[in-house]
């Protein structure tokens, strides 16, 4: 049983299925049954990330790509409510779509550590990826992983920030780069990097942006240094442009690239965070006395906690963060797969459901 705002939920939806690459709409598509602790939501938009190509495209292997629906960036309103499910929110509550499904947040991996709810073992997977996600007009979300969203933002420029906008901040809090220090972005002329740019600037950080040329105009128009990776000695360039001429404190890496390259930006004691994943069997070499001589670390970063979420959203409810969006329809979603694989979209796409 549940209880719901309305009884016209219907019985059918359209939605973009896959999960193989070539991705159409169902218009008959059924709408989720909630289980016990869930909630239905119905969704207005819906961006689109580079990795719901990567996962529809097993560019990470089939096991990254089992459900039907692609997405993890979803915005709507509760519309009904599981009745298994306590302090249930109200109908109407404007919530999002995480990437992660639901971690338990009573592990001791959700407990122990500030990012744990990341790791959780008993997360059930990621939306869009092993649960049907968010090109969809309805959603069922697990009711004690809800992220609620102010209303005073557009729907369409909030949902990017779900996942590219929460990325990137979260990347920025692991490097742990202070205000007045200088950081670089890899891959910063893509929807992550475009955010990226402008969180780093709002916590204090000098940004180098660096890309191919085509990002040029759009990187400096957000006030950051632009070096073309393509340049010759794109380290040397890059080292110009920091304090006393040793390097960025942060390297963030937004796309698969040259990892030998990013670490050699960096200053003693910097760090290299990973964000963009290449191919599985891709491996960074990297000499253990140079990093014993340098104290250079290397780590990863994974999306954000649900804490990071809404630090994220309140930097663009106050207009220190601006999303660049296009809203496409869901009908033209393999055009547009193809423009952000091939680099063309210079923001973020949201498909308006």
């Amino acid at each position: 049983m549940t209880l719901s705002s309305s009884a016209n939920i219907p019985a059918t939806q359209k939605a973009v299925v896959g999960p193989d690459y070539e991705l159409e709409i169902d218009s008959t598509f059924p709408v989720p049954t909630l289980k016990p602790g869930q909630v239905l939501v119905k969704l207005t938009h819906s961006g689109v990330c580079h990795s719901d190509i990567s996962s529809v495209a097993k560019f990470w292997g089939d096991h990254h790509s089992i459900c039907s629906v692609p997405g993890h960036e979803g915005v709507g309103r509760v519309v009904a409510v599981h009745d298994s499910v306590i302090s249930p929110p109200a109908i109407g509550t404007k919530v999002g779509v995480a990437l992660l499904a639901g971690p338990c947040l009573t592990c001791d991996i959700c407990l122990r550590e500030d990012d744990g709810e990341l790791r959780c073992p008993n997360n059930p997977g990621f939306h869009g990826t092993h649960v049907d996600g968010s090109y969809q007009q309805y959603i069922a979300l697990s009711a004690h992983y809800l992220i609620t969203l102010p209303e005073d933002i557009e729907d369409s420029l909030v949902a990017p920030v779900l996942c590219g906008g929460v990325t990137s901040l979260r990347a920025l809090k692991v490097s742990g780069a202070r205000p007045g220090e200088d950081v670089a972005i890899v891959g910063a002329g893509g929807g992550l990097g475009l955010y990226a740019i402008q969180y780093a600037q709002a916590l204090g950080l000098n940004v180098i942006g660096i890309d191919g040329d085509n990002k040029r105009e759009v990187i400096e128009s957000l006030g950051a240094h632009f070096i073309d990776f393509r340049t010759k000695d794109a380290v040397s360039a890059v080292k110009k442009l920091t304090v006393g001429g040793h390097g960025v404190r942060a390297v963030i890496v937004l796309a698969g690239t040259d990892y030998a390259t990013a670490l050699s930006f960096l200053r003693t004691q910097g760090i290299l965070v990973i964000v963009g994943l290449p191919k599985p069997d891709v491996v960074i070499n990297a000499n253990p006395m140079m990093l014993v001589d340098t104290g250079i670390r290397i780590t990863g970063s994974f999306v954000g906690t649900r804490r990071d979420v809404a630090e994220a959203v309140e930097f663009v409810r106050q207009g220190k963060v601006k999303s660049k969006v296009e809203v496409r329809s869901p009908e033209k979603i393999m055009d547009i797969f193809r423009e952000v694989e091939h680099g063309k979209v210079a923001g973020r796409i949201v498909l308006e459901l």
